[in-house]
């Protein structure tokens, strides 16, 4: 009983581990997305729909970075 006990929390804390991990992961590509996006606009002047192609990321996402570079102006 006691041993099931511990490999289940041995589990548990792996899981817990390995979805930080991947939380991580995915914050850290959408900064970088972000990073691309917003440096294909403001240093290379490029329009939405060559971001998008070029970044491979959404029109709405694109919005979201030309409307939080405008605010910075």
């Amino acid at each position: 009983m006691l041993y099931q006990k511990d490999v289940l929390d041995r589990w548990t804390g792996y899981a817990v581990l390995k979805t930080a991990e991947e939380i991580g992961i995915t914050e850290g590509k959408a900064k970088g997305k972000a990073e691309v996006v917003t440096n294909l606009i403001s240093k290379f002047g490029f329009t939405d729909e060559q971001v998008i192609n070029a970044a491979e990321v959404s029109l709405d996402f694109v919005k979201k970075i030309r409307a939080s570079l405008e605010k910075g102006k």
